[in-house]
């Protein structure tokens, strides 16, 4: 409890810091006002009965004294002067030995210094080599490496995953817009609904809101109420003060806290926005030099692009392959032409041939001549005879015509079937090597498509090494990771045990001067910083032992004191009453009033706060405190029954004679007295201390005395601890060698699979080329085939129609045979019928000499006939070559026209591509510059700002702790004086209370409506802002979608040149892990030699070190005994002394103690005539003078008698 403070539900006590110089000296139980105690004096109210016999028992014991003291005989002193002068002789001797132990406990204690400190040293040493081998397998060069290839093997997944999401996101954006589209309908719907929940929370809040003010009224008016009491009591001013002071104290101490941490911030922010400035410097240097080589890139792509027409191009290849096409087709059918026209000019020249071998005699002029002279001849006959026979001759004449005719028809018509079977021959010709040619086709492709199945086939078989060997990478790299986390645990576990031994090294020297620091050090240990500051307020005063064995402090006296309250709660458990519970404060309140009473030479009460018992001379306090008490009590209540019913207050004011007797009983039996300190000293002095609550938490008795037995055991076995420490540290350095010893083996294991994940892709690699290669050599095979069915099946139908035209050329000649075979058989008839007349011989011989000329002709004319169809034939087979040389050329030249146009186009392609790749690189790395620039202003303007904030923040931190400084003197003032005007008003000031509670009260209720309204309000209001958020989220989301769409055809081919760039990274990758390997296992093996060196001057030293604690403890055992055999006989030395000079002073103080007796039993009159005095006075103004407590001091330094005090607030003080 704060000193000078009042804390309590009724107004009987009030606790006062009373230093010892400004106590009176009061030696009976007694109840003090905070009035008079404040103004100087110390008025008491005694419990006359009980001072009366202790004074009685006094005098009693003081002339037994005297009588004893006149017993004593010189035979006596002789005796003690012999008992001298052995004493010393035996103190000479302990003296002896004492010096040796210390000198030998010297010599330990320097050489086990000097041999800790050469294992300290050792231990140094070990521990740097084991950093640096920390430090080696931490070195990141292999991980570097290894992430390097991870990293390259992640891009190139990575890279592999973008090109396939790539040809998925057209597709997926497409579903993205329509979806986007349809969570902006439902965003907008939700906003409407949402924003009707915002409006009847806004109702609900005003409702609540109108209740709150109507209780704030109340309240207001109860307050008023309430300090218009305190006004007219003078307490306001006081309150105010103390409250203005508090929150002055508080806010400084606010501000200085606050300052502090926006001190801690200002710093850290400020080293923060530096980095962060720094970084983003550099980030912007980079994004500059990407932007710069981008816009390079993207100039030289233009300049490029700039070269090409590409609508013009575009044309100028679909016009040459047209042009191409038409040169194909014409070359062809030039072709055909040619052929066509050979094979007539070889059967025109065979014809001629012939028809020239049969016209030999009909182209001689001479035979000619004389044929057709013997026609004439003939003719001559034959017309004469026909004038007989006109009428045969003019029939047989027209048969023989038509017959003629008839002859010509057949052999046009035998002549066209000549050429339609040539013709059919060529295209069947033609027809077959097509066959042959699709045949040929056919089986290149299939063999190339089984050799692609082949190389698929390889391929996933490779993909599925790669597939297994990075299983095992990455198992192997977890296991690798794992083992790294193991050993740097290990490390830390390590660490932490030598640190653990560096503390408990420290406690173990320590200690013996912690423990002597007695219940200051138990307090310190816990963290109990209000009963520490009461003892070390009062370190400095002579009667404060702290940790002596005789004193309140000591630990073995604390303990004892625990028992005393063990007794207490006895009683409080048999009454039925809350057990006291123990709190650090007042115990070391207690503590304070035990030594002051035991070794200031005063008998008073101090350091008190609700109420304390204080006892001199009793075995147990309480058969005083309570037994002896509760007999008075229970005597009063028997003559008076309403004092059982009766708080402790109601009876100091109704029966004050009755509380001055029995006040130690009802400060035990108080119901509200549940907090509570007790001290006890060797000198049979106790001191209790009660409370009513307690700030420090307090706790069982049970509980407290376990807390010091365990601090007093862990200071005694402080040396043990430290040799579990030391096998501690031993344990963890063999589990760190183990860890090392895994994390070896571990990285062996990753070498493996990385070197047969290596192998795996570059056999996965050489599988994707061949395959790549089978299928590139499909597309040619696939052409050739195509090309070679289109020319079958165009040969199939030149085949099908020079059969059509064979057919109907056949038909035709039969058709013409079957006509010149009737006229043939007409001729003949009408020539069979001139033969019954004179013509028949005519005829004849007409016939002879026509047959002559006509076959002449015949043969003139089938010559000459055949000599220009075989003209013809040549000049046409001249032409049909000329025609096939000019298609052929033309050809040649639309091929290279197409050729050119193709190329220009892919160049015009790659161009346009290149292009736009270099200005989508460009965007990117224009907006990366834009950000970082944006991003690098923002930390320097960030770093000044935090720079500043940081000199300002030291600067209200300087004016804030000043400011609490002076806030704290004066609340300390103002408390002060708070305590002197509180009691007098407690009555009204219950009654106000309880109106501004029960007003509180309302206003609680009705500000927790308001609150749950406010709540309720602020959740509608911010789900209709985040359905606000989230309609123009979709909104954006509905554009993004649609933007993304048009991005993703870009990022395919950006993806499918990432592919290419990751997998060089990798080989490259790939190479450098190799070489940081190497690196690695050279610094790990030069670091773990030197560890091992290090352990082993390690272990050396340790052994060296456990020799020298076991002579030290040796030489402390020897010392220790011979410092007790030495305070043994120095203690009989003085203790014989003292009985001398008991003796001596014994006779001399005889007369003195006699008149002692006589002087204590005129004070005693004296006293008795002071109780009716004290009796007759008001409890709140009578104070007493100081003879009667001072007779009773006279007599108990006499008599040594025991005096219980009691420390209670009057009731109108």
């Amino acid at each position: 409890m704060v000193q000078g403070k009042h804390i309590s539900s009724h107004p009987e006590t009030i606790g006062t810091r009373i230093d010892a110089p400004q106590v009176a000296k009061i030696t009976v139980a007694t109840t003090i006002t905070a009035a008079t105690l404040l103004g100087g004096t110390v008025p008491a109210y005694a419990d006359e009965t009980v001072a009366m016999n202790d004074a009685q028992n006094a005098v009693d014991t003081a002339a037994q004294a005297v009588q004893e003291a006149q017993s004593s005989t010189p035979a006596d002193q002789e005796a003690a002067q012999e008992a001298i002068e052995e004493a010393k002789q035996h103190v000479a001797a302990a003296q002896e030995s004492l010096d040796a132990a210390k000198q030998a406990q010297q010599n330990a204690n320097d050489t086990q210094q000097q041999t800790q400190q050469t294992y300290d040293a050792a231990a140094k040493s070990q521990q740097q080599a084991q950093q640096n081998v920390n430090d080696a397998q931490n070195s990141t060069i292999v991980t570097d490496a290894q992430q390097a290839i991870e990293n390259a093997n992640q891009q190139l997944t990575k890279a592999q995953q973008s090109l396939q999401d790539a040809n998925k996101a057209v597709e997926q954006s497409k579903t993205d817009v329509a979806n986007a589209q349809q969570n902006a309908d439902n965003a907008a719907k939700t906003e409407a609904d949402k924003k009707q929940n915002a409006d009847t929370a806004a109702d609900n809040q005003k409702n609540a809101q109108t209740e709150a003010d109507s209780a704030k009224a109340t309240l207001d008016t109860a307050k008023q109420n309430q300090s218009k009491v305190e006004d007219e009591t003078g307490i306001t001013d006081a309150k105010q003060n103390v409250a203005d002071k508090q929150t002055a104290a508080d806010n400084a101490q606010q501000n200085k806290d606050k300052a502090q941490a926006d001190k801690d911030a200002a710093d850290k922010a400020e080293m923060s926005a530096k980095q962060e400035s720094d970084a983003a410097d550099r980030d912007v240097s980079d994004r500059q030099t990407a932007a710069d080589d981008a816009q390079k890139d993207v100039d030289e792509a233009q300049r490029n692009a700039d070269k090409y027409d590409t609508e013009a191009i575009i044309q100028q290849v679909e016009d040459a392959k047209l042009a191409l096409d038409a040169a194909k087709d014409d070359v062809q059918a030039k072709q055909d032409a040619a052929d066509k026209a050979q094979t007539v000019a070889d059967d025109a020249k065979l014809n001629l041939d012939e028809k020239a071998g049969d016209a030999v005699d009909a182209l001689d002029p001479d035979k000619y001549q004389a044929a057709l002279d013997a026609q004439a001849k003939a003719d001559k006959a034959l017309e004469d005879a026909k004038k007989s026979a006109s009428d045969k001759q003019e029939a047989y004449e027209k048969a023989q015509k038509k017959a003629e005719a008839a002859k010509l028809a057949l052999d046009a018509a035998m002549q066209d079937t000549t050429v339609a079977q040539a013709d059919r021959l060529n295209a069947q010709n033609a027809y077959t090597n097509a066959s042959k040619a699709l045949e040929d086709a056919t089986s290149k492709l299939n063999a190339a498509n089984q050799l692609v199945a082949d190389k698929q086939t390889a391929k996933d078989e490779a993909d599925n090494a790669v597939k297994d060997a990075e299983a095992e990478q990455a198992e192997a790299t977890q296991a690798l990771i794992d083992a790294k986390n193991a050993a740097k645990e290990a490390e830390q576990l390590l660490a932490d045990a030598q640190a653990d031994a560096v503390s408990k090294k420290e406690a173990a020297d320590n200690a013996d001067s912690q423990l002597a620091k007695g219940s200051l050090g138990f307090f310190e240990s816990k963290g109990a910083t209000d009963a520490v500051n009461a003892l070390v307020k009062r370190q400095d005063n002579e009667w404060l032992r702290l940790g002596e064995a005789g004193s309140a402090t000591s630990i073995d006296n604390m303990l004892k004191a625990l028992d005393l309250i063990d007794r207490g709660n006895e009683i409080r458990r048999s009454l039925g009453l809350e057990e006291w519970k123990v709190s650090d404060y007042q115990t070391a309140l207690a503590q304070l009033a035990a030594d002051y009473n035991t070794y200031s030479g005063n008998k008073e009460h101090c350091y008190s706060t609700y109420a304390q018992n204080l006892a001199w001379g009793y075995a147990d306090p309480f058969a005083a405190w309570y037994t002896k008490e509760k007999a008075l009590f229970d005597k009063y209540a028997e003559e008076n029954p309403e004092l059982r019913d009766m708080s402790a207050y109601e009876i100091s004011v109704n029966y004050p004679s009755i509380f001055l007797q029995t006040g130690h009983y009802l400060n035990i039996i108080d119901p509200e007295g549940t907090v509570t300190g007790f001290a006890h000293t060797s000198s049979m002095t106790d001191a209790q201390n009660f409370d009513t609550y307690s700030e420090d938490g307090a706790v069982s008795v049970a509980e407290y005395r376990q807390q010091l037995i365990a601090y007093k055991s862990g200071l005694e076995n402080a040396s043990n601890a430290y040799q579990s420490a030391l096998e501690a540290v031993e344990q963890a350095q063999a589990k760190a060698q183990e860890a090392q010893e895994a994390l070896r083996e571990a990285q062996k294991r990753v070498d493996a699979a990385n070197s047969t994940l290596a192998s795996a892709r570059e056999d996965q690699s050489n599988a994707v080329a061949a395959l790549t290669e089978a299928q590139n050599a499909i597309t040619p095979l696939t052409q050739a085939q195509q090309t070679a069915l289109n020319e079958a099946n165009n040969a199939q139908t030149l085949l099908n129609e020079a059969s059509d035209k064979l057919t109907e050329a056949e038909s035709t000649q039969a058709e013409k045979q079957t006509a010149y075979d009737a006229a043939q058989a007409e001729y003949n008839a009408a020539k069979d019928a001139l033969s019954d007349t004179a013509i028949p011989d005519a005829e004849a011989a007409k016939a002879e000499a026509d047959a002559v000329v006509v076959d002449y002709d015949a043969k003139r004319a089938a010559y000459d006939t055949a000599k220009q169809t075989y003209d013809t034939a040549i000049a046409k087979l001249e032409q049909a070559k000329q025609d096939k040389s000019d298609a052929d050329e033309a050809a040649v030249q639309a091929q290279a026209d197409y050729d050119s146009a193709l190329e220009t186009k892919t160049q015009a392609e790659a161009a346009a591509q290149k292009l736009i790749d270099a200005k989508a690189i460009k965007a990117v790395a224009d907006e990366a510059l834009t950000k970082a620039q944006a991003e690098a202003q923002s930390k320097r303007d960030a770093y000044t700002a935090a720079q500043e904030n940081s000199r300002k923040a030291q600067n209200v931190l300087d004016t804030a702790t000043a400011a609490k400084t002076q806030a704290d003197n004066a609340l300390a003032d103002a408390q002060t004086n708070l305590a002197d005007v509180t009691a007098a008003a407690q009555g009204a000031l219950e009654t106000a209370q309880a109106a501004v509670d029960t007003a509180q009260q309302n206003l609680d209720t009705a500000n927790a409506s308001l609150a749950a309204a406010n709540v309720a309000k602020a959740q509608a209001d911010a789900e209709y802002e985040q359905a606000k958020a989230d309609s123009a989220t979709s909104l954006q989301q509905l554009a993004a979608a649609q933007q993304k769409q048009a991005q993703m055809e870009s990022q395919q081919k950006q993806a499918e040149a990432a592919v290419q760039t990751a997998t060089d990274d990798l080989a490259a990758a790939q190479q450098n892990l190799a070489a940081a390997q190497r690196t690695y296992d050279e610094r790990i093996a030069a670091a773990q030699a030197q560890l091992d060196e290090a352990n082993k001057a390690l272990a050396d030293a340790k052994t060296k070190l456990d020799e020298a604690n076991a002579d030290k403890s040796a030489a402390d055992e020897t010392l220790a005994q011979a410092q007790a055999d030495y305070d043994a006989a120095v203690k009989a030395q003085q203790e014989a002394e003292q009985k001398l000079a008991d003796l001596k002073k014994a006779e001399a103080d005889k007369k003195a103690q006699q008149e002692a007796v006589e002087k204590a039993e005129r004070e005693l009159a004296e006293a008795q005539e002071a109780k009716k005095q004290l009796l007759s006075e008001e409890l709140s103004s009578t104070g007493s003078d100081e003879t009667l407590p001072l007779s009773l001091m006279g007599i108990m330094a006499v008599a040594g008698a025991g005096c219980v005090l009691l420390k209670r607030k009057a009731a109108n003080d």
